[in-house]
């Protein structure tokens, strides 16, 4: 029992949770789809995460 608590294979483990994690929270992420009522119109395909979308911060007087 005191293999798994050794320095070396401690900082593998926790390497591998550290990475494993926010990688399964990013796929798990970008793989939910949204639902929404069929006659609401359908979402724009330019947009950047955090941001919204990129043309209505660079082209607003399109709008």
């Amino acid at each position: 029992m005191d293999l798994l608590y050794t320095a070396p294979v401690k900082a593998v483990l926790t390497a591998l949770v550290t990475t494993l994690v926010p990688f399964l929270t990013y796929v798990v992420f970008l793989s939910y789809t949204p639902t929404a009522d069929k006659k609401s119109p359908e979402f724009t395909p330019n947009t950047v995460p955090l941001v919204g979308s990129w043309g209505f911060l660079t082209q607003k007087w399109a709008f």
